[in-house]
């Protein structure tokens, strides 16, 4: 029992580990993203500073517009170095996690792919989800789940049956017996460096032993039996208490766990749809720069406010699989990381779970 404890106590180290290697990967995966916004972001100030040249040549323009888009243009570059410093910052990071050398480089799976892969069960169970009554059912599932599942459970779960086995030895220490067997064996395999006196004979040698079987029964020992009995009971409690304290503090997790995560989802689609609105009013200002409509310092707005609301909705994205991941640790299992089988398998058990709680 004890040997199974230390065994969930590893499990519990795993899923730990698992989810510092996730928080890290999709760090690597965020700050890729970024360097290609930025990236693209510099591509965008670079031709609105050969529009700005192309509008003084014709002198439809003054030199400020050019001025104006050459110091931003190095701006830009000063935010896609700092970008790529970043990844490889926390690039090095991930090596250092899983025991890489820290410089060695590897190839990251594309987002995208993780997303189809990864998320599609997932997004049938938000489907099911719309109100928060759903939430709350939900939440009691995951709360199932993770009792199955938890390790940390599992472990004072163990520790308490271990104790429970202590206990019925202390009780039947009142009457089982002691036995012991005991035997010794002596035998002289050469005499080295005997010398016999003159007249004095060495004789032969032969071997001993003795052999003694003993029974105790203790009648009277202080009291001892009865307090060892009385400590284990009293440890049992203590560890009962703290399995009742482990599950509230583990609901706890689960469901708060999930409520950031909800919200972090809808962050995300809300940031989707606000990078997509600043996206159009970026196109819809440049061209009306370019025809002389609009002024360079408007352009430059709705291009900056471009640029953050996709680093924010990519920022966003990132931020539910982490939160997400934090749900499947609170959980005790990973079905993110599992064949989309074994996901589909968990979203018929949600199913069957709310059929039998509405």
């Amino acid at each position: 029992l004890l040997l199974e404890t230390q065994q969930y106590s590893q499990d519990a180290t795993e899923l730990d580990i698992i989810l510092d290697v996730s928080e890290a990967y999709f760090g690597v995966l965020l700050a890729e993203a970024f360097v290609k916004i930025q990236s693209e972001n510099v591509t965008v100030t670079r031709k609105n500073y050969d529009i700005a040249q192309a509008k003084e040549a014709v002198g439809y323009a003054g030199t400020t517009d050019v001025y104006r888009w050459q110091s931003q243009l190095a701006l830009n570059k000063i935010d896609l170095n700092d970008s790529h410093a970043q990844l490889n910052q926390i690039s090095f990071n991930l090596n250092q996690i899983l025991n890489r050398p820290i410089s060695e480089s590897f190839i990251t799976v594309d987002s995208n792919e993780t997303d189809s892969d990864h998320f599609k069960a997932y997004l049938g169970i938000i489907e099911l989800i719309k109100n928060p009554k759903d939430i709350e059912n939900y939440g009691d599932f995951l709360v199932s789940e993770a009792f199955t599942n938890l390790p940390e459970i599992k472990q004072l779960e163990k520790t308490i049956d271990a104790q429970n086995r202590i206990l019925l030895s202390n009780k039947r220490a009142y009457y089982l017996p002691t036995i012991s067997l005991n035997g010794q064996y002596d035998y002289d395999v050469k005499r080295l460096g005997v010398t016999p006196l003159p007249g004095q004979e060495i004789k032969d040698i032969y071997p001993t032993w003795n052999a003694a079987i003993a029974l105790q029964l203790p009648i009277f020992q202080g009291n001892r039996r009865n307090k060892e009995k009385q400590q284990t009971e009293i440890e049992i409690l203590q560890f009962q208490d703290r399995l009742a304290d482990l599950r509230n503090k583990l609901e706890l997790q689960v469901r708060s766990n999930l409520e950031t995560a909800r919200a972090s989802f809808s962050n995300w689609m809300l940031s989707t749809e606000a990078a997509a609105a600043a996206q159009k009013n970026f196109e819809i200002s440049q061209n009306s720069y370019q025809q002389g409509l609009l002024n360079v310092t408007s352009l430059i707005d709705a291009q900056n406010a471009a640029l953050q609301s996709e680093l924010n909705v990519t920022a966003a994205k990132y931020q539910f699989m982490l939160d997400f991941m934090g749900i499947e640790r609170a959980i005790g299992r990973y079905y993110f990381l599992l064949p989309l089988k074994e996901q589909q398998a968990f979203v018929q058990r949600y199913i069957q779970f709310m059929s039998k709680n509405n």
